[in-house]
């Protein structure tokens, strides 16, 4: 097996996530485009701050907005 082979194999792999997805997820995050309504720590003492990197976090670990 050539290097060329294994660079096809390699490449041939799906992408465990759709980047576009999660920047677009991020960016409507950062815009302030989202239902802050259903926010899960709205009622708690985690500061909107925390509150904006816990989901973005949540974003990039499902590769895009599942939370």
């Amino acid at each position: 097996m050539t290097s060329k082979d294994v660079e096809a194999l390699v490449n041939a792999q799906p992408t465990a996530y759709d980047l576009d997805k999660v920047v677009e997820d991020l960016e409507e995050l950062r815009d302030g485009n989202y239902d802050f309504d259903c926010c899960p720590y709205r009622d708690t003492d985690i500061s909107c701050d925390k509150c904006h990197m816990i989901r973005a976090v949540d974003i990039v670990r499902h590769g895009g907005s599942q939370v």
